[in-house]
């Protein structure tokens, strides 16, 4: 009985990865592509950091105000 308890936490943990990636990938998807940004590589590279660490926030926000 203990396995399915288990192996049901994985699924939902992977599946809340699952829609929290598809979520936060919407915006490069959805992009419209320009040669600006292509000609200048290291400031795109700075933004996808900031992006990443503000999701992770917030995120870290959903899940604290879910969890209280």
């Amino acid at each position: 009985m203990k396995r399915t308890i288990i192996s049901r936490k994985w699924i939902i943990v992977l599946l809340h990865a699952t829609a929290w990636i598809l979520l936060f990938s919407l915006p490069f998807l959805l992009r419209p592509s320009f040669n600006e940004q292509r000609n200048n590589p290291g400031k795109e590279s700075g933004t996808i950091v900031f992006y990443i660490v503000n999701n992770a926030l917030w995120i870290g926000l959903f899940y604290f105000n879910a969890l209280l």
